[in-house]
């Protein structure tokens, strides 16, 4: 029998919308279109197929049973079902029920309760999904904000407290789901990014970004910026909270028709944005343009974590 909607819902209910192992948050409640992305996976203890990770036979014994089952997010559910000897299951069993009763006593339906967990959380870790942009400084009333597509394609706008603007929707240059937002005395940023395939690989919702786990390969960020590669060493996405008045956003974004290149201008004083149909051009010429994107940060990140590049 496949795992029934009761079983589901009490799981991530117990599991709080939260990988049992590192605790990131599973799905986002809400994105710039009010859409969901979920991150989480409901892994088996006791493998119900045979030669399965930590299979064992047992008469009338319920596979699908919440008991048998571990919310993780996709990378912690391949870690356990490939290092079984790490994981057997009294081990799982035991951060099943850790994580369970640390959601009991953490975590209610109280919004801030949860957001001042979230802001306790060591969200500067090396292994993070998620996180906050906090750049050091306010703006007042209304400034000119500029965002800035690489380095040589900038729009600038007025904005007021309060007002959201979508710097991107009636230009032709770039097909990007990007708004921003000044609200006490900062700017606010939420967008959608997406491989070629169409799956997305990160987003943001008012400066709180998410990146899915299932869609990349690495990644560094600090307090101002944050960089997306995917396993093919294209740079998915960058974003800069420069200074008080700028944002740079960076890499390598793809719509239904289209693929969009934002490089650094070349020597001969090119453009920095290349913008190519999808049905036109191979994943090896995509690869080629995309080195000419230059990465924010110095990897690996395990060893250099929040390091910029000079």
């Amino acid at each position: 029998m496949p795992i029934s909607e009761k079983t589901r819902k009490g799981l991530w209910g117990r599991s709080g919308n939260r990988c049992a192992i590192c605790r990131i948050q599973l799905v986002l409640e809400k994105d710039l279109f009010d859409k969901q992305l979920n991150v989480g996976e409901e892994c088996h203890i006791i493998s119900k197929q045979t030669g399965g990770p930590r299979h064992q036979f047992m008469k009338d014994f319920d596979y699908d049973d919440g008991n048998n089952l571990i919310l993780l997010c996709c990378n912690h559910h391949k870690e356990i079902d490939t290092q079984i000897e790490q994981y057997p299951v009294e081990r799982l069993r035991q951060i099943k029920t850790n994580h369970e009763k640390w959601v009991n006593e953490n975590l209610d339906d109280d919004y801030s309760k949860i957001k001042e967990l979230n802001s306790k959380s060591n969200i500067l870790d090396k292994s993070a999904l998620q996180g906050e942009f906090e750049p050091d400084y306010k703006i007042d009333k209304s400034y000119s904000i500029s965002i800035s597509l690489g380095e040589s394609i900038k729009i600038t706008m007025l904005l007021g407290d309060g007002e959201t603007v979508e710097p991107f929707k009636d230009i032709n240059m770039v097909n990007l789901p990007l708004a921003l937002k000044v609200t006490n005395g900062g700017i606010l940023v939420s967008c959608i990014f997406s491989n070629i395939a169409g799956k997305p690989v990160a987003q943001i919702f008012d400066n709180e970004w998410v990146i899915n786990p299932n869609n990349y390969f690495q990644r560094n960020y600090d307090k101002n910026g944050l960089e997306v590669i995917d396993e093919d060493g294209i740079t998915r996405f960058q974003i800069d909270f420069r200074d008080i008045y700028n944002i740079k956003v960076g890499g390598v974004f793809a719509d239904e028709e289209n693929i969009y290149f934002i490089l650094s201008p070349d020597k001969n004083g090119n453009p920095g944005l290349i913008t190519t149909g999808l049905n036109y051009i191979t994943k090896e010429k995509i690869k080629t343009i995309a080195k000419n994107v230059p990465y924010m940060f110095v990897y690996p990140s395990n060893k250099h974590f929040g390091e910029r590049t000079k």
